[in-house]
């Protein structure tokens, strides 16, 4: 007798995570809904709860029922995308912005006027960001911004000059991918010999 129950006890276990998982419900989106492209990169969420989703061809905006389409074909003018390749996105809730990174620029979005504005190296401004090509963008909890690039390394954004701050990462130059832990301390991912680096920093956000 105990053996038998042994063997339900057993054909219960192995059944609750199949009836489990036959719950799951998936919705699928592509372009036949309204998305720029189906090669989707980076998504994001900002604090009036839309989903922001990087393409290999624009940036777009979900509301739940419909997509909002941003590139360089869709609007154009001087208040547009420089590039539609997106490689990172990071919201900035403090400041009301999306940070974009794309194959050629840096681009912050204000979320409540849809005002774009790139930065772009300029040899004539030392301040400005060497490396085009942007890997990964992170704002932290004490809202500064990270910029990872492709072949020039890491970098610091500080709003109020507008210019932009190497960090010295030893071997890092690829830059991958951008974390924060609880702690607030952040972690870079690197292409290269060098795969991690942790940046420990302060109660006040100081590295």
């Amino acid at each position: 007798m105990p053996r038998i129950y042994t063997i339900l006890f057993l054909v219960g276990l192995i059944l609750i995570p199949k009836t489990h998982s036959q719950r799951l419900k998936f919705e699928h989106y592509g372009e036949e809904d309204g998305l720029s492209h189906n090669s989707v990169r980076h998504i994001e969420q900002d604090d009036k709860g839309f989903i922001w989703l990087g393409t290999s061809s624009g940036l777009n905006r979900f509301d739940g029922y419909r997509f909002k389409r941003f590139s360089t074909t869709i609007n154009s003018g001087f208040n547009t995308l420089n590039n539609d390749r997106i490689t990172a996105l990071s919201v900035d809730e403090f400041n009301k912005k999306l940070w974009i990174g794309t194959e050629n620029g840096l681009t912050v979005l204000k979320l409540d006027t849809h005002q774009f504005t790139t930065f772009l190296p300029d040899i004539n401004n030392i301040n400005s960001l060497p490396d085009a090509h942007v890997t990964s963008v992170h704002v932290d909890k004490h809202n500064k911004v990270w910029v990872g690039t492709k072949s020039k390394g890491l970098y610091l954004f500080y709003h109020e000059q507008e210019r932009f701050v190497r960090i010295d990462v030893n071997g890092f130059e690829h830059i991958t991918t951008i974390f924060e832990d609880k702690r607030g301390s952040i972690w870079i991912g690197s292409y290269g010999k060098r795969a991690i680096a942790k940046i420990i920093s302060d109660s006040t956000g100081e590295y």
